[in-house]
């Protein structure tokens, strides 16, 4: 009796993983284990590669690997602030072991930040935004985004290890790394999903930090401990999954600020940097 082969289909999703796992510089080998085996040889890799015209490395690598350690250790403030953007507005697929990162066009330095950092090779596209409906109920065009997607089994294991977890809306917790790097883990957390504004009396300015119930409870309570400020219960958003921790008091919002924006240079949202001047000044 003869044992019947299963066959397998690959999809162009599979073809494309492929690809991007080829440009993040895995070889046709390990490539085939990244995605077990759904194919059967290095040669089917290859055929595909050509098939979507992608150069072939001979010798010396045409690509650079990417830094697969790169969240190993947060040692400094573009690794710190990264780690505070993924966690609030990032993403991780762990079957596809793949780290996403998207954008409006008026803050994609921060994924062109990432994709250098990291020495990935995948290109930041553009996805067209669709219809949404805004606070006031309307239905609105979305702006589109620029995403950059990275392929790394290792990184998205550190990422999860210090809170980016896939599906995690609501589950996120505050990254604890070295205190000289926090700050920056902050303000990632900040320009990533939150706000500095006016208050409705047109003159206090208020710092508002959006997440799930777990990462606004520890925010707050880190910057009671580490600023001396008052501690604020964290609000859900109406009809959302949403939480926020806001500070609206003059003393804590100076505290808070000049915690944020110490030694940041340029690595910030500008418009809330300078939302938050007559704060630092």
């Amino acid at each position: 009796m003869t044992r019947k082969r299963i066959q397998r289909i690959i999809t162009q999703e599979d073809e494309s993983r492929i690809v991007n796992l080829y440009k993040s510089g895995l070889s046709g080998r390990e490539i085939l284990e990244e995605i077990n085996w759904k194919v059967k040889t290095t040669k089917t890799i290859y055929d595909i590669l050509r098939k979507w015209e992608v150069p072939i490395k001979r010798g010396p690598s045409s690509y650079n690997p990417i830094r697969h350690n790169y969240f190993s250790c947060i040692d400094s403030r573009e690794k710190a602030y990264l780690l505070g953007f993924l966690v609030s507005d990032g993403w991780v697929h762990i079957p596809r072991n793949q780290i996403g990162l998207g954008v409006a066009k008026k803050d994609k330095w921060v994924p062109s930040l990432l994709k250098r950092e990291c020495n990935a090779a995948p290109k930041i596209i553009i996805r067209p935004g669709g219809k949404k409906i805004n606070p006031q109920g309307k239905l609105v065009q979305a702006q589109d985004l620029h995403q950059l997607i990275m392929s790394s089994k290792k990184m998205v294991e550190d990422l999860m290890d210090l809170g980016v977890y896939e599906n995690k809306t609501g589950r996120e917790i505050l990254p604890i790394v070295e205190s000289y790097w926090q700050s920056h883990v902050f303000r990632g957390l900040l320009d990533g999903d939150g706000s500095i504004y006016k208050h409705s009396n047109g003159q206090d300015t208020c710092i508002r930090f959006i997440g799930g119930p777990h990462l606004t409870a520890q925010i707050s309570l880190y910057l009671k401990m580490k600023l001396k400020v008052s501690y604020q219960f964290p609000n859900k958003k109406r009809e959302t999954t949403l939480w926020y921790v806001e500070w609206s008091n003059k003393e804590d919002c100076k505290k808070i600020a000049k915690f944020l924006y110490h030694n940041s240079d340029n690595l910030r949202i500008k418009r809330k940097y300078e939302k938050a001047q007559s704060l630092i000044s």
